[in-house]
């Protein structure tokens, strides 16, 4: 999993291979969470977005939230399908979990497509 919470970690993102539309999406998400909660630095760490590798167990991290999941998403590209899995942790934190489709597990990619609505025009 690698954790975006900073214009640091967009960078650093954009020295791995990770397809051009992803790491534009991820930029716009960013930008806008962080309009969102005013630029505070330190909602931004209490509010992380996570970009899920291969091997994550998903499932068992949604298993351990106390809410569950608020939604999962699916995101049409041109190009590349993705999904995004909003999770309150308490009433001060909230995680979006990015993950690439096809990047999970079988059992976590049905998951995702049984439970996923379709999300707006990204393009």
């Amino acid at each position: 999993m690698i954790t975006i919470q900073s214009e640091t970690d967009l960078r650093a993102l954009n020295s791995r291979v990770f397809p051009e539309l992803l790491v534009q999406f991820v930029t716009d998400l960013l930008s806008d969470h962080s309009e969102e909660l005013g630029g505070d630095e330190e909602f931004l760490h209490e509010n992380p977005i996570h970009l899920c590798e291969t091997n994550d167990p998903l499932l068992s991290w949604l298993a351990q939230s106390p809410f569950g999941p608020e939604y999962v998403e699916r995101i049409v590209l041109p190009g590349l399908t993705l999904y995004r899995v909003g999770v309150l942790l308490d009433n001060d934190a909230f995680v979006q979990y990015l993950i690439l489709a096809g990047t999970l597990d079988g059992e976590t990619e049905c998951w995702l497509a049984e439970n996923a609505s379709v999300g707006g025009d990204y393009r």
